[in-house]
């Protein structure tokens, strides 16, 4: 929602993917782009060309109770029911694909993306990082994105994490089960959808390093450590899982 500190960076997101799904069409790659969220949650706007799908249904804070371990409610919704919306809604689609809301792309990231789903079944693209403002300390936004592009294909890719995934989407089903009752916001979520793509597609799996197609605005993450219950249960949900 507006006024929360990733609320700039997911304006530059919904741009940059807007901006290159148009990109990827012009050159006969197909892309569709899909939201959802919950029911009378507060939205950040976006392009046109997001499509919402069947809202969300269930959140970490009411499933593990965790307000009665005295836990400031977030409404973050379980990885599974963003996968099985998106299968529904995308009958006919070789490839799904699924990035934190505060991850940029360069212009030509679909027509990447298809070039490496031709080699591969499963892959993950880790970020490059970089400066959230420009020299006088004014924030970048949407309008930057040409400078934010130059910056993105500067700068090194030295993150580690994983948020970004794009898989077969028929197997879909499979990846839904190894990622059930892991939810988004806190680790170990980037590490367990790359786990279960590795597990799912084995040698059809591929991570991508040391490339710019994707960028995110400096280098905070969501606040963890200000709700440790959250990572603690994500955690042990992960544990748990196949």
């Amino acid at each position: 929602p507006a006024g929360h500190g990733l609320h700039a960076d997911v304006e530059v997101t919904f741009a940059a993917l807007a901006r290159a799904a148009a990109y990827a069409r012009a050159r006969g790659v197909g892309v569709r782009l899909l939201t959802c969220e919950f029911a009378g949650e507060a939205r950040i706007r976006r392009p046109a060309a997001f499509e919402p799908v069947a809202n969300l249904t269930r959140h970490a804070f009411e499933a593990y109770e965790l307000g009665r371990r005295g836990v400031a409610e977030r409404r973050l919704p379980f990885v599974t029911e963003i996968f099985e919306n998106a299968y529904r809604e995308t009958e006919g689609a070789r490839f799904l694909g699924y990035t934190n809301a505060d991850i940029a792309v360069q212009e030509d990231f679909y027509v990447k993306a298809a070039a490496y789903a031709k080699a591969s079944d499963a892959f993950v693209i880790n970020r490059v990082e970089v400066d959230d403002k420009d020299a006088n300390g004014r924030p970048y936004g949407p309008a930057d994105l040409e400078t934010l592009y130059a910056l993105g294909r500067k700068r090194p890719q030295r993150h580690a994490g994983y948020d970004c995934f794009f898989w077969r989407r028929d197997r879909t089903p499979l990846v839904s089960l190894f990622v059930r009752n892991v939810f988004v916001g806190y680790p170990p979520v980037g590490r367990h959808v790359m786990e279960a793509l590795r597990c799912v597609f084995g040698t059809k799996y591929r991570e991508i390093r040391g490339a710019h197609h994707t960028f995110h605005l400096g280098d905070r993450n969501g606040g963890w450590s200000q709700h440790g219950q959250y990572e603690h249960m994500n955690r042990r949900a992960a544990r748990l899982a196949p």
